[in-house]
């Protein structure tokens, strides 16, 4: 067997070429926002995203897989999370003949999307399960006292995550953006009531402590949205060495990918929020 990717300039099924059946081929939506699922026709976006999908589907006679960007680029390490999502689209791919599922697992940034990992393990085996079983499972495992205010977490930062911060090229608005400042509020609080029930549990309570780091990584991205709508150059600019220094002093803890690099670099800042 040969496996290779439909991406960029290859996305599309060839016109001049029909590939053979003992060739998997990994398609790749690349150009979804996650604001909503790949199959909603109202975002933007979706057109450029799921016809590739349908194409190879209709056409490849062989096994097709599906390389989805849940841990993205342009997320520049931030902690984002969408089970419900995950859960909706896999549940398309399998309706319509894919058979496996491919994600991206950076070394530098692991914690940040260690749920999006778990669940894309145990819905590729069975899509048909309880998504909210599934995330509970996750917060009794990881952290144990502190699962019931963990859970809270995860689902208030759902929101936040996937309606006000930018992913991609969708664009918050101002009302999205302060709601997600309030969404991020309440998750400071559930965590801090998590590192208080885990106060004698060193390992948990350093977990904790790390995704408190994560919280404060929000903030400043909402700081940069605003900053960049306003045109507040300058203030824009001290937001973005801000976030680098609270990157830098947390290198090598799973927390941020490409640190001095270029997505988390002066380039990379640039193409999410401008000069």
């Amino acid at each position: 067997m040969l496996e290779t990717m439909a991406y960029s300039n290859h996305a599309e099924y060839p016109s001049d070429f029909d590939y053979p059946k003992d060739v998997i081929v990994d398609v790749c939506p690349f150009y979804h926002e996650h604001h909503e699922p790949i199959f909603d026709i109202s975002v933007p976006s979706a057109p450029q995203s799921i016809e590739p999908v349908q194409t190879w589907a209709a056409r490849h006679p062989g096994i097709l897989g599906v390389f989805c960007y849940y841990r993205k680029y342009k997320v520049l390490s931030k902690p984002v999370v969408f089970p419900t999502l995950m859960w909706s689209e896999l549940s398309y791919f399998r309706d319509r003949g894919y058979q496996s599922i491919t994600m991206q697992s950076e070394p530098g940034d692991w914690l940040t999307f260690e749920l999006q990992h778990y669940m894309q393990s145990r819905l590729v085996w069975d899509t048909a399960q309880d998504i909210n079983a599934l995330v509970k499972d996750y917060c009794n495992t990881r952290f144990g006292p502190a699962a019931s205010e963990m859970e809270r977490y995860i689902w208030t930062l759902a929101k936040a995550t996937t309606r006000s911060v930018r992913l991609s090229a969708a664009d918050p608005t101002r009302h999205e953006v302060s709601q997600g400042r309030l969404w991020v509020n309440e998750c400071t609080k559930l965590l801090n009531r998590a590192r208080r029930k885990t106060s004698r549990q060193p390992r948990t309570k350093e977990l904790l402590a790390r995704l408190a780091v994560t919280l404060r990584h929000m903030e400043i991205a909402f700081d940069l949205l605003d900053l960049a709508r306003e045109g507040r150059s300058r203030k824009l600019k001290e937001r973005k060495q801000h976030l680098l220094r609270l990157a830098r002093r947390h290198r090598s803890k799973g927390l941020f990918f490409d640190i001095d690099g270029y997505w988390l670099g002066d380039i990379g800042m640039r193409k999410v929020y401008g000069e």
